[in-house]
């Protein structure tokens, strides 16, 4: 690795060279990464903050009135499209609290971990909102939550002007979907986001902490965490990682151990995924991905869509000075959508390797900025008509 001194000398000639346009600013090492960390931290860039804030309070709009204008069109509930999907579970479950019969198809609700399940019935007791709404209070702040965290981390990795495009690009990413339906992803991925920012601060006990509440918010979150922490301890030599990574396995240990007091097997989690949801170590795209492109055109279009953003994700992150742990992150994402054979990849899957989604907005020319926002909120638009109970596209989302 570079010392300092190098690494300066190598800033100091590629400013003035990006200057006149040469170089691509979004590629300097302005500041060094030694890993994950972050040398001089930069100031908090609000008005990058407040714009992307904006985009996404429009786009959560947006996805309102979709919600109204496809109920209207099928003769249903709104709150019925708002809970569709994975969101009955996470509703009944903030009203009811989680089952305790072992009869597994009773006991689906187990699957979904309980952080968003906890905060919705907490924020129903506070503020007397319905069981739904308080939940979709909670997604609404997780995903807000997640769209300032990822200003924070462009910022730190590529400065005030790149970072503008990334967070716009995040907060209008059509994956997004599910911050503005009741999923859990927006809360965990948001804890994932503070845990990468204070790994780049080293701030491991923090980061431990965030990652707690990442891994008992979703269990997609945990073995990417744990490679990420992996990483940092054998490959980077950051041996306090441990604690970060140790905090990240607890989260998800508790909820299996109050699933075991809970429902008095301690396999309960494990047994619903296996047989109720179909999760297993396998290739997802033989029974997923594939079933998709031969069933419907749309679904082919969404999924090759999805292929070639993931994969222009991650070589964003390899070309761009992004610490390598987001890379190990998205990575981690990327092959739980392709080797559990309970996925396959999906907006919503795109959208957790959100990493990359920032390096793409990153690198994206100016120019291109306006075209890309509108286009990414008709698509979100468009992807409600995914988790309408109709399932227009038929495609699971």
């Amino acid at each position: 690795m570079l010392h300092n001194g190098a690494v300066v000398r190598r800033s100091s000639l590629a400013e003035p060279a990006a200057e006149a346009g040469v170089l691509d600013p979004g590629d300097l090492s302005l500041t060094r990464r030694a890993g994950s960390r972050t040398e001089q931290p930069r100031a908090v860039p609000w008005d990058v903050v407040r714009q992307s804030l904006s985009l996404f309070a429009l786009g959560r709009v947006l996805l309102l009135a979709a919600v109204f204008v496809i109920s209207a069109i099928d003769h249903l509930s709104p709150s019925l499209l708002l809970r569709s999907w994975d969101g009955k579970f996470y509703t009944v479950l903030t009203h009811f609290g989680y089952p305790t019969s072992r009869h597994l198809y009773t006991a689906r609700p187990d699957a979904f971990f309980p952080l968003l399940p906890l905060t919705g019935h907490v924020v129903h007791l506070v503020t007397g909102l319905s069981w739904l709404d308080s939940d979709i209070a909670v997604v609404w702040l997780g995903g807000a939550a997640l769209v300032v965290l990822g200003a924070l981390l462009a910022n730190d990795a590529w400065g005030h002007d790149r970072a503008v495009q990334a967070a716009i690009v995040l907060a209008v990413f059509p994956g997004s979907v599910v911050s503005g339906l009741v999923y859990a992803d927006p809360i965990g991925l948001a804890f994932v986001a503070a845990t990468l920012f204070l790994l780049g601060r080293r701030r491991y006990a923090s980061a431990g902490l965030t990652a707690f509440g990442a891994t008992a918010s979703f269990s997609l979150a945990l073995a990417p965490l744990l490679a990420v922490s992996a990483w940092l301890f054998f490959v980077e030599k950051q041996r306090r990682a441990l604690v970060t990574g140790a905090l990240a396995a607890l989260g998800a240990a508790s909820f299996y151990g109050y699933l075991w007091a809970h429902v008095g097997t301690p396999l309960i989690w494990f047994r619903v995924e296996r047989t109720i949801w179909h999760s297993g170590v396998g290739i997802s795209v033989t029974q997923g991905t594939l079933w998709t492109l031969r069933t419907n055109p749309w679904a082919a279009i969404v999924t090759i869509l999805c292929l070639l953003i993931s994969l222009a994700g991650m070589r964003a992150l390899w070309k761009t000075n992004a610490p390598r742990t987001w890379l190990v992150f998205t990575a981690a994402v990327f092959l739980i959508s392709l080797f559990d054979t309970g996925t396959w990849l999906t907006p919503r899957l795109v959208y957790a390797m959100f990493p990359g989604v920032l390096a793409l907005g990153s690198r994206l020319s100016r120019a291109w900025i306006a075209p890309v926002v509108v286009i990414s909120l008709v698509c979100l638009v468009l992807s409600m008509a995914m988790y309408a109970p109709q399932n227009w596209l038929f495609f699971n989302p």
